[in-house]
């Protein structure tokens, strides 16, 4: 019953853009961290980002639903953000590529839940299965990616 009423509230989502329509409690809980959102509508250079790394940002491709992302509201930041959240995008996609081509861990991945600037800074939220020493990798980048100063354009 669960996976059911899940597939049919996804085809519901699937025709309304993001922020009308929210999955129930019980989609989300049925498909745990992959919360899917439409990446309709978001701004060309969050659309870019998102589509460049698939492994950080949409969901998974055997529930069908590879429109949608992890990200609620895409960025919640300025486009003068997309070279230092492409680095981060980057660098989270070597690593979880990395691990699992090596097999150093098959099972990995990372998923980038929320992204928005408060106070000027950069948060980054992410949901991670990385074993401890890649867990600890993987976070220092992100501290890395909060604390970069805003962008200046001229």
């Amino acid at each position: 019953m669960r996976d059911a009423h899940a597939n049919l509230e996804l085809e519901i989502l699937n025709h309304y853009p993001s922020g009308f329509v929210r999955p129930s409690a019980q989609t989300i809980d049925f498909l745990g961290s992959r919360r899917p959102f439409r990446t309709v509508g978001l701004p060309t250079w969050q659309m870019q980002i998102i589509r460049g790394h698939p492994s950080l940002y949409l969901s998974d491709q055997d529930m069908g639903i590879s429109d949608y992302c992890h990200l609620g509201l895409g960025f919640e930041v300025g486009a003068e953000w997309a070279d230092v959240i492409e680095k981060m995008s980057e660098w989270g996609t070597w690593l979880v590529h990395t691990l699992r081509a090596l097999q150093a861990q098959i099972d990995a991945s990372i998923a980038v839940v929320r992204v928005r600037q408060i106070e000027g800074r950069l948060r980054v939220v992410t949901n991670d299965n990385l074993w401890p020493p890649y867990q600890e990798y993987w976070r220092s980048f992100v501290r890395w990616t909060e604390e970069q100063p805003p962008p200046i354009y001229s």
